[in-house]
């Protein structure tokens, strides 16, 4: 129990593996599985039409930035795949995809399968005339320390010239910005001192993002500096935990993490991040904040970054403590740009960020029920040009799930326990433990006045205990509230009450004879 652990016994839990995305459906029990061998909905081959994918050597070609989720069309459940462009590493021209159906004039050049298994799809491009709108979602990470202050203007403005291209583009895009690194003080929030997340907005549109950066009458690094936007006094908040847990320099891959967990992203948008440096990363020694924690548990679900560093190349490695920015975009599948302190020579609306958004393409393959068991299945998607010069390949692992039934109608007194009210940052008031022995109450302990315990509910279905940045799955289903970590652990908790602004939370077990018996309390930030 990783929050009982780190109360009771001081036990840090292991982190939540994010390589795993669950996808839902709503299957009738007792339902055979369907097998279907002729042309299905919306005009998808069969799986008999399928050929295996091929096998590449070298690849060179990157496949980034996938989002994926199960739709039910036509009575059958499909398999969507959103995956922004796919550039030819020679030419640096945007690959036209074809499939299985593809006409006489073109050759297929991508593949699918589940568990090695050919899986019949069809490809749509942002780019033709699907009239398709892939959504996306853009962070900004930006290094506010002293050391920016001459780039810090140039970058403000191009971000701002970036985002209106983008917006009157026609595509469908959310921006987000989070500032990191500035030793600011407490002059702009008594929770903001020293070095840290120092500012930022939640995604949001384009108007919201200009005056964070325009219209708050700061100059230089300030521009990045305090919160705006939704949810902000929720995020200047969470961002002093940060600080308070990790002081101690730039750290883009904190700003990254506080982004991933905090920040609310659209369902199915693809992610991609940028972000400015003139500096290492430095993880103070934590390796919740490090390169090898992003290495150990990034996954393209989570996003891409691009990295623009306005400094000198970095050629120290010290992990844990000096750390080469650029890796972060190696380990994700980005480019990395150099520029110098006036930052000339970088145009963003040159990054083939731009291009890869409007040659983004959807694949749709269906017959997924018999892979619906509650196990790891491995989907793979190669991509092979007809004259091998494209060659690339993604795998990833998804969990096929049934979609659980919507409880929130069971009964008129938990109409309040519901996701929305439980989505948001909360502090555990108190805590009481009691341990029984033949029914017997032999001992018990309330704590928690003065101390800073958080946790965070994100509408995304993840769940973070702040005091050592452990993460995991929630979900919620009546009034069972199950919070899943890596290896197995998993508490299950029945909520007695739920509210916009308090929760009441407990969890029985049993071990050695003993029974231990948790009931938490806790208000809403």
């Amino acid at each position: 129990m990783n929050i009982i652990k780190s109360i009771y016994s001081g036990i840090k839990a292991s982190a939540f593996l994010l390589g795993v995305f669950s996808l839902s459906s709503c299957l009738e029990n007792g339902d055979e599985t369907i097998i279907l061998e002729t042309d299905t909905v919306m005009g998808i081959p069969s799986d008999s039409k399928a050929d295996p994918n091929p096998v590449i050597s070298d690849p060179n070609a990157d496949i980034p930035n996938i989002q994926y989720i199960t739709e039910k069309i036509d009575g059958q459940y499909v398999m969507r795949i959103d995956m922004t462009g796919i550039q030819d590493p020679n030419t640096k021209e945007w690959l036209q995809l074809f499939g299985i159906s593809s006409n006489e004039e073109s050759t297929q050049n991508i593949w699918v399968s589940v568990d090695n298994n050919p899986k019949g799809f069809i490809v749509k491009n942002n780019s033709s005339t699907e009239g398709l709108s892939i959504k996306t979602d853009i962070v900004f990470l930006v290094d506010n320390s002293g050391s920016m202050s001459d780039e810090a203007n140039k970058i403000a403005d191009d971000i701002t010239d970036f985002a209106e291209t983008l917006k009157s583009s026609g595509l469908d895009i959310k921006f987000g910005c989070v500032g990191y690194g500035g030793n600011v003080g407490s002059q702009y929030n008594d929770l903001i001192q020293g070095y840290g997340i120092t500012g930022g907005m939640d995604i949001s549109d384009y108007n919201v993002l200009y005056e964070f950066l325009n219209e708050r009458d700061q100059y230089g690094v300030k521009r990045t500096i305090g919160f705006w936007g939704k949810n902000q006094e929720i995020l200047a908040n969470t961002a002093s935990l940060y600080e308070y847990n990790y002081a101690g320099g730039e750290c883009g891959v904190q700003a990254l993490r506080f982004a991933d967990e905090h920040f609310t992203f659209r369902t199915g948008a693809n992610r991609i991040y940028i972000n400015f440096t003139d500096d290492y990363n430095y993880p103070g020694g934590s390796n919740n904040i490090s390169i090898n924690y992003v290495e150990s548990n990034w996954n393209a679900a989570r996003g891409v970054v691009y990295t623009v560093i306005s400094g000198p190349d970095q050629t120290e490695n010290r992990p844990l403590y000096k750390e080469p920015s650029y890796l972060l975009s190696e380990i994700t599948g980005g480019i990395t740009y150099y520029t110098n302190s006036s930052f000339e020579g970088i145009n963003l609306t040159d990054l083939p960020v731009t291009g890869a958004m409007q040659n983004s393409y959807v694949i749709y393959f269906t017959n997924i029920k018999e892979f619906m068991d509650g196990k790891v299945h491995q989907v793979k998607i190669t991509v092979l040009s007809e004259d091998g010069t494209v060659r690339g390949e993604k795998i990833f692992n998804v969990i096929f799930e049934e979609k659980e039934e919507d409880d929130t109608n069971d009964e008129e007194d938990s109409e309040d326990i519901s996701k929305d009210n439980l989505i948001g940052d909360w502090k555990v008031e108190t805590y009481l433990f009691e341990v029984y022995k033949d029914g017997k109450l032999i001992g018990s302990e309330v704590e928690g006045e003065g101390e800073d315990i958080l946790e965070s509910f994100s509408s995304r279905g993840i769940y973070v205990y702040h005091n050592d940045l452990t993460t995991g799955k929630w979900t919620l289903s009546s009034n069972k509230l199950t919070i899943e970590y890596f290896e197995d652990d998993t508490e299950v908790w029945t909520i007695t009450k739920l509210t916009s602004s308090e929760m009441v939370r407990e969890l029985e077990e049993s071990e050695g004879g003993y029974v231990y018996k948790y009931k938490i309390t806790s208000k809403k930030l």
